[in-house]
């Protein structure tokens, strides 16, 4: 009991949760994540310079998944997911698009 009163008390309160999808180690402030961080006046270059520092062992120009949430105090925290199968085995193999017939 006395653990859910200490952390109900230490969270922060919650801005928003952005979802985006970013190159690998090619993060910047320009779209996409200028136009999704700044409603929340988060620190652009904060999150570009730690997510392309966290995302060097991938390959550049992989897609990644972020999920961003933004507190009400301005700070950020991110989590992003390693990239999809799909879109990984569709690099591989030098494709632009899907199957132009459906079913095959």
């Amino acid at each position: 009991m006395a653990a859910a009163a200490k952390d109900i008390v230490t969270r922060r309160a919650v801005a928003g949760t952005i979802k985006l999808t970013v190159l690998a180690g090619k993060a910047s402030p320009e779209t996409p994540v200028s136009p999704a961080l700044g409603p929340y006046r988060l620190n652009m270059m904060a999150f570009c310079k730690d997510f392309n520092a966290r995302t060097q062992k991938y390959k550049p120009d992989t897609p990644m998944a972020v999920k961003i949430t933004a507190y009400m105090d301005r700070s950020f925290e991110f989590t992003f997911k390693s990239p999809s199968c799909r879109g990984t085995s569709r690099k591989q193999l030098g494709l632009t698009k899907g199957a132009h017939v459906r079913g095959t």
